[in-house]
C-alpha cells in the first residue's frame, strides 16, 4: 500500500514517513503517530521562533525548509514538551512517544538524509514512565462479559469479544483480519511492524468464528473484510471501541474496560493459569520480553491468601 503524503507537513517529515514505512517497516499506526507529533512540533517552533502579536498557530507547515531545522536547538524541544505538558495536558507516555519520534526524526536527517550539520535531539531524554498494573476482568467478569453479548449483530459481536478474550488481538490485528485469514485452527494476524504471525484458536474462538462465519455466508457478502459494519464497510478501530463500550455498559462491568483491556485479560489469566511469560510474550506477538513482564504482577486477592498461610498463631 502507497503511503500517502500529508500535504500540510514539512517536506522532510514526508521523506521520514516514507522512510519508517518503506525501510524500517513501521506499522500505518506508528508512523502517523511519529509524523503528527513532528507536525505538532514545527507547528509549535514555527510560532515560538517568530512570535507575531495576535498570530495563530499556523496549519500549513509545507514551506518549512531546511535553514530552518539546521537552527533548532535543545532547548528548543524542552520548550516544545513543556508546551505540550502545560497546554495539551501529556502525560509521560505520551511526552514519551513525542521524544521517540523526534530523536528517530533528526537521527534520520543527521545520519541518513545528511541534511542538517548536528543532531540537535541526541541528548534528548526520554522521561521514566510509572509502570501501572494493567486493567483487565477477573475470569468471572470475562465469561460474564461473553455470555451477555445479545441483540443486533449478536453473532459478529461475540465472535469480537471472543477473539479479543481468547486470542489476545490488537485492535488493528482485528480490524485488518479477512476471511482469507482463517486457517481452520488459526488465523493470521498482521502485527506491529507489518509482521504477519500466526495466532491459534482455542474451541471457544472455533465456535463463536464458525457461528459468524455461517451467519456471513448466508449473507452472501462479497467482501473480504472479515467483519463489517451494517453497511458493509470494514468495521473501524473507532466502532469496534464504541461496540465494546456500549456492551460494557449494557451488562454493568468496569467502564474503563476497552478493546485494548481485554487484550490485557487475556495475558493476565494465561499467566493466572500457569502459561510461561515468553509463551505469553509470542501469543501477543512481543518483540521484547520485558514489555510482557508487567502481566507477572499479583492482585490483592493473591497477597490476602499469600499473608494467610503465615505459620505463626496466636
Amino acid at each position: 500500500m502507497e503511503l500517502l503524503e500529508k500535504e500540510l507537513y514539512p517536506a522532510r517529515v514526508n521523506e521520514f514517513r516514507k522512510y519508517l514505512y518503506h525501510i524500517q517497516g513501521k506499522s500505518n499506526n506508528t508512523v502517523e503517530s511519529y509524523s503528527y507529533d513532528l507536525y505538532l512540533l514545527f507547528q509549535f517552533l514555527d510560532y515560538y521562533k517568530n512570535p507575531k502579536k495576535g498570530a495563530a498557530l499556523q496549519e500549513d507547515l509545507s514551506y518549512i525548509q531546511d535553514e530552518f531545522i539546521e537552527e533548532i536547538t535543545l532547548n528548543d524541544f524542552y520548550a516544545f514538551l513543556n508546551y505540550c505538558k502545560m497546554e495539551l495536558s501529556n502525560k509521560n507516555a505520551t511526552t514519551a512517544r513525542k521524544v521517540s519520534a523526534i530523536r528517530a526524526f533528526f537521527k534520520y536527517l543527521y545520519r541518513k538524509a545528511k541534511v542538517i550539520h548536528r543532531d540537535p535531539a541526541e541528548e534528548l531524554e526520554i522521561p521514566k514512565i510509572e509502570r501501572r498494573l494493567p486493567v483487565h476482568l477477573n475470569q468471572y467478569e470475562a465469561q460474564t462479559f461473553l455470555d451477555s453479548v445479545k441483540g443486533r449483530n449478536k453473532e459478529r459481536n461475540q465472535c469480537i469479544v471472543a477473539l479479543f478474550l481468547n486470542c489476545g488481538l490488537r485492535l488493528s490485528e482485528l480490524c485488518s483480519l479477512n476471511v482469507n485469514s482463517i486457517k481452520k485452527d488459526s488465523i493470521y494476524v498482521i502485527g506491529k511492524g507489518n509482521k504477519e504471525r500466526e495466532v491459534y484458536l482455542n474451541a471457544v474462538a472455533q465456535n463463536y468464528l464458525q457461528e459468524y462465519l455461517e451467519m456471513r455466508k448466508n449473507m452472501k457478502i462479497q467482501s473480504k473484510a472479515l467483519f463489517l459494519s451494517e453497511r458493509k464497510q470494514r468495521l473501524s478501530p473507532r466502532a469496534i471501541e464504541h461496540m465494546i463500550k456500549r456492551l460494557i455498559d449494557d451488562c454493568g462491568l468496569n467502564e474503563k474496560i476497552s478493546p485494548h483491556k481485554l487484550r490485557h485479560t487475556f495475558a493476565t489469566l494465561l499467566y493466572k493459569n500457569g502459561v510461561d511469560i515468553r509463551s505469553i510474550q509470542a501469543l501477543l506477538g512481543h518483540e521484547r520480553l520485558t514489555t510482557t513482564q508487567i502481566y507477572t504482577h499479583t492482585d490483592n486477592e493473591i497477597l490476602k491468601d499469600a499473608v494467610n498461610t503465615s505459620p505463626l498463631t496466636y
